[in-house]
């Protein structure tokens, strides 16, 4: 307890703080706070042994033979302890009034604690309300790239569209995440209020989540870019192929140019007209070499 006692720099610390509080001297303030935390949490822990040393000097005098053959360590071990204590105690408060000082003049020259309140305020508004959006992104983001996907495998171009650009407004929300961190980090750099430095902190922490999931967005929608466009199907070589009239053609048309999960039935009527089925129709023009799924 001693040695630990020793070692802390809480006059050198202490010294400089108050050198720079009074000087009004930011940058100096900003550079001390964080050692006069250190200071009082090693105070703290010396304190936590003091108090443990109390219960064991306690213990000792619970043994009448021993107190009295040894008094004089007793005593002396309860002076250095006791000692220690009220010098702690003193160094504690002052060293938790330095600091609160420090920090009510930082406010005071960077911005007030009242001004603090309300700007984080804004910034928690701000940040809830795109984190409400962000969460239903990332909910829904995987769905979307699967419909996506599953409209490329049926050609269907419209809704591969649709899901593409639904990817991209959600990847688009990227631009407010890193205007709300700049801003939260600035507000940051201002108030140095312990709640407030906190709350800031968890907002933080909530666009760093915003933006892992702008990341997973990001990815998948390269994904489906680098699908490209459905390929489109020449539908007179199909035509062609199949021995169809022109008459049948515009028909043929319309169903390769819907959805592919419904050709087969959407071909049945042409096939019948031909003496054919839907099934046969489209092996035919997947074995001549048109683009069907």
């Amino acid at each position: 307890m001693d040695r630990e006692n020793k070692a802390i720099k809480y006059a050198d610390i202490s010294g400089k703080l108050d050198t720079a509080i009074n000087g009004s001297n930011t940058d100096m303030i900003k550079l001390y706070l964080p050692k006069i935390d250190e200071v009082i949490d090693q105070m703290d822990a010396v304190m936590a042994h003091a108090q443990s040393a109390l219960g064991g000097i306690v213990t000792l005098k619970k043994d009448e033979d021993f107190t009295n053959n040894h008094f004089d360590t007793i005593e002396k071990l309860t002076k250095t302890v006791a000692d220690t204590r009220v010098k702690l105690t003193k160094q504690l408060q002052d060293a938790k009034k330095l600091h609160d000082l420090a920090n009510k003049t930082l406010d005071d020259l960077q911005g007030g604690h009242d001004e603090g309140v309300q700007a984080l305020a804004v910034l928690k508004n701000d940040v809830g309300n795109l984190k409400k959006i962000m969460d239903n992104i990332a909910k829904s983001y995987e769905n979307v790239a699967k419909e996506a996907r599953e409209a490329y495998g049926q050609r269907n171009q419209q809704k591969l569209t649709e899901k593409r650009e639904d990817m991209i407004d959600y990847e688009g929300h990227s631009a407010q995440i890193i205007t709300l961190r700049a801003k939260v980090t600035d507000f940051k750099k201002k108030y140095h209020d312990k709640d407030l430095s906190t709350e800031a902190q968890y907002l933080l922490d909530d666009l760093g989540q915003m933006d892992d999931t702008i990341k997973a967005v990001r990815q998948e929608l390269q994904d489906l870019i680098a699908l490209g466009q459905v390929e489109k199907i020449d539908v007179a070589k199909a035509a062609k192929l199949l021995g169809l009239s022109p008459k049948d053609q515009a028909d043929l048309g319309k169903c390769l140019n819907g959805p592919m999960a419904n050709l087969q039935r959407c071909l049945e009527p042409l096939a019948k007209r031909n003496n054919t089925t839907g099934k046969d129709m489209i092996a035919d023009m997947k074995k001549g070499g048109i683009p069907l799924p």
